[in-house]
């Protein structure tokens, strides 16, 4: 979701979740499946420009034996932390659990498990514990399950592999989660993997690579990151509820490590925010996050031209009693990026199509400005100019025409371009920042923190209006 710091990769065990092992029903069956027939899991997540259109066409798995999973987990996970006098009633949520969709559209998949694994679908079960590889059979209704101390033998899809070992945590291709794993199947003869945990705990592979690596005096910042990815994750489960998971593990939403990514520091900044979210007006907000906003940032609406103005997403100067930027410390706070004017009409050649395939952009580039702009300094329209014509460009999606001349051409830091240069053989951008703009500066947050501010300080002043309150759940 954001360009992230660098992160350390330490990382320690510290909670038992306990797994009711006899629970009165099969969780996740393939009986449970044939009931809602047809439903499949999404297509494979890719970054945000790539992502695939058909993804909300796709009618999800059946969603309730998902809440029979948390059954047979236990729900009381409240954390003890009393919500603060200042603060309102709790904000009540149906569960604690999220559903990630780790890996779509394969054919075979390999765990690993120190402790035991329940494997739960159809009318058939087994317990297992070490190496396990699954591989589709017989078409897009069952899978065969292999493991040295069973054997072979066919299982229906969806099933579900139940953690049992003392760290709640499955291996899935070199990377550990907590919770249990759902396959589902998919049309084509495929089958996705969703990871099935708690917040709590998927928060802690989320917050280190969101954040980055900070040090002791930046914990403020590291809560405010906490609160602010909790509030997303929740907001997204609100969204996805009849869909077959709830987020990506990816950029298209918030980059998820598992178990290796989790850092003491973080840990500590979840336990003690834990259960905390933002809200406005009774709802969870849209708690949108990134890099560096070089020193002002963004309207919801200037960067997503489909988005509708959201009071608690207003541009801010984002600078200190003395006018210094909170995140002026930033590597990317400035910026310059250079290309050869051939190689650059290449790439806007190209991605103007992806992006723009109605209005691409054909031709060498003669000339390329900033023709208007929004309060916060950011493009409102690019003009490029080639033999062909004036093609005109809006918003944040002009970073991803203006890809970078390196590997993997990745997309322009920030719409926030201070100058344009041109000569005979090289047109060069310098900017501010990093990211859409939107929310709460990461690196902002880091240099308030600097300066004493509490993250609730932190989070007021980039989510205008909010308030924070304490997730409870529905009592059935």
């Amino acid at each position: 979701m954001a360009a992230r710091r660098p992160h350390c990769n330490s990382f320690f065990f510290f909670i038992f979740l306990p797994i009711l092992a006899c629970a009165p029903y099969p969780i996740y069956t393939h009986a449970a499946h044939a009931e809602d027939s047809g439903k499949t899991a999404p297509q494979k997540p890719v970054a945000p420009e790539k992502r695939s259109e058909s993804i909300r066409d796709i009618p999800p798995p059946d969603s309730d034996n998902f809440a029979r999973l948390a059954d047979a987990f236990g729900t009381d996970t409240a954390s003890k932390a009393g919500v603060p006098p200042h603060e309102a009633l709790p904000y009540v949520i149906s569960s604690r659990y999220i559903r990630v969709a780790l890996r779509q559209n394969v054919t075979k998949a390999r765990f690993l498990s120190a402790g035991q694994i329940d494997i739960l679908g159809g009318a058939h079960g087994a317990s297992v514990r070490g190496d396990l590889l699954v591989e589709i059979s017989g078409g897009s209704e069952r899978v065969t399950v292999e493991n040295k101390t069973i054997g072979k033998w066919e299982c229906a899809l969806p099933c579900t592999l139940l953690s049992k070992n003392e760290f709640n945590v499955i291996d899935y291709n070199g990377t550990g989660y907590r919770g249990s794993m759902v396959l589902f199947a998919e049309r084509r003869g495929c089958f996705t993997v969703v990871n099935f945990t708690l917040v709590e705990d998927y928060l802690r592979g989320v917050v280190p690579l969101e954040i980055g690596h900070c040090r002791p005096e930046e914990a403020e910042a590291v809560k405010a990151q906490a609160i602010a990815a909790r509030t997303y994750t929740y907001k997204k489960v609100l969204e996805k509820h009849d869909q077959g998971f709830d987020l990506f593990p990816t950029i298209s939403d918030q980059v998820y490590g598992g178990v290796a990514a989790e850092n003491p520091l973080c840990n500590e900044a979840i336990l003690s925010t834990a259960d905390r979210v933002m809200v406005y007006r009774d709802s969870l907000i849209y708690a949108y996050y990134h890099s560096t906003c070089g020193g002002k940032t963004a309207n919801i609406e200037d960067v997503w031209e489909n988005k509708q103005p959201v009071s608690y997403l207003r541009s801010i100067d984002d600078v200190d009693e003395h006018g210094q930027a909170f995140c002026g410390f930033s590597a990317s706070y400035f910026w310059e990026d250079a290309w050869p004017r051939s190689t650059l009409s290449s790439i806007v050649g190209k991605y103007s199509r992806e992006v723009f395939p109605q209005n691409a952009a054909a031709g060498a580039i003669k000339d390329l400005a900033v023709s208007s702009r929004f309060g916060c300094g950011r493009a409102r329209v690019l003009a490029v100019t080639t033999p062909s014509g004036t093609f005109r460009y809006g918003g944040d999606k002009i970073r991803f025409i203006l890809r970078r001349n390196k590997s993997g051409f990745p997309i322009l830091r920030s719409s926030l371009i201070t100058n344009v240069l041109a000569s005979s053989g090289t047109i060069t951008i310098k900017g501010r920042g990093y990211g859409h703009g939107v929310g709460m500066c990461q690196y902002g947050a880091i240099g308030r923190a600097r300066a004493g501010q509490s993250c609730e300080h932190i989070l007021k002043a980039y989510y205008t209006g909010v308030e924070l309150r304490k997730i409870e759940v529905a009592r059935k």
